[in-house]
């Protein structure tokens, strides 16, 4: 196993655990190389599509993470 993060609206998941095989492995709950989920994304886009500074955005994507 190896450890993962995985950054969700309701904040960041640690250390999921991940099998290593040799054929890799796949799961439902993440894409491969996925960090964010695509609905915090898609917050983030809409934030400055609708006029939010790089600041805003920052400080609200960073209490959603924690």
């Amino acid at each position: 196993y190896y450890r993962r993060n995985l950054v969700t609206g309701m904040g960041q998941v640690e250390g999921l655990p991940v099998p290593r095989t040799r054929n890799g492995f796949k799961t439902q709950v993440f894409e491969q190389y996925q960090r964010r989920q695509a609905e915090l994304d898609e917050a983030i886009c809409e934030m400055f599509v609708s006029g939010g500074s790089t600041a805003q955005v920052g400080q609200i994507v960073e209490k959603l993470t924690r």
